[in-house]
């Protein structure tokens, strides 16, 4: 009896520690899913987020081949007015959190490619773009001359609204080259490297290459 009534005792013990044991493990379980799956922190957030690029391709071009291809509308356009456009983060981390885009307005004065965008000519087009503060004479400063109100270029595009408001982006940086004399002027490189066949040539120029690109 005596040996019976140990046994018995020390099963209940052996379960009480077990039961703790398992006890313990689950709630450092909980512990860390809670910590893992809970809500985020602000740190948690700014860390996830990812600044949206404010051009397709993060492809550098260096001829107008690669440009035509990648481009859904080739034109020359005037630059109408820019303007602030979606914010992209949490607001709950405030404006430091939050990633501010502009949206270029640009009235389409030429179609020179692109399927199915002739009809495009004389209308207005929005172009999405990340501006960055400290990057003057670069295609992404808002205050380089060819993102001025009244600045004509020629642009290569796609066509984009994967984003509330998007319209289309640029195809790269080098997606924007500069009439800084006019529509009748020549072209130069926007804040990056020149390319052959654009850099020093005329619309006119590009327009023919082009077509003998598109016949080729």
């Amino acid at each position: 009896m005596i040996v019976r009534t140990d046994v018995r005792r020390r099963t209940r013990a052996t379960i009480l520690i077990v039961a703790a044991v398992v006890a313990a493990f689950l709630t450092g379980l909980l512990l860390t899913s809670s910590s893992v799956f809970g809500e985020s922190t602000r740190s948690d957030r700014a860390a996830g987020l990812a600044v949206e690029s404010s051009f397709r391709s993060r492809t550098t071009y260096v001829s107008l081949d690669g440009l035509r291809t990648a481009s859904d509308l080739i034109a020359v356009g005037t630059v109408i007015g820019v303007k602030p456009g979606r914010l992209a983060g949490d607001p709950r981390d405030g404006p430091e959190g939050q990633v501010q885009f502009h949206d270029v307005a640009i009235l389409i004065n030429e179609v020179l490619a692109g399927p199915g965008t002739a009809e495009l000519s004389g209308t207005q087009l929005r172009i999405e773009m990340l501006f960055l503060p400290g990057s003057s004479g670069s295609f992404t400063s808002s205050e380089s001359p060819w993102w001025q109100p009244g600045a004509s270029s020629l642009f290569f595009l796609r066509f984009d609204s994967s984003a509330p408001g998007r319209e289309s982006v640029l195809v790269s940086p080098e997606g924007i080259q500069f009439l800084p004399d006019g529509q009748d002027g020549s072209l130069a490189a926007a804040g990056t490297k020149p390319i052959p066949r654009i850099e020093g040539s005329t619309v006119m120029d590009v327009r023919t290459a082009l077509a003998s690109q598109a016949s080729g």
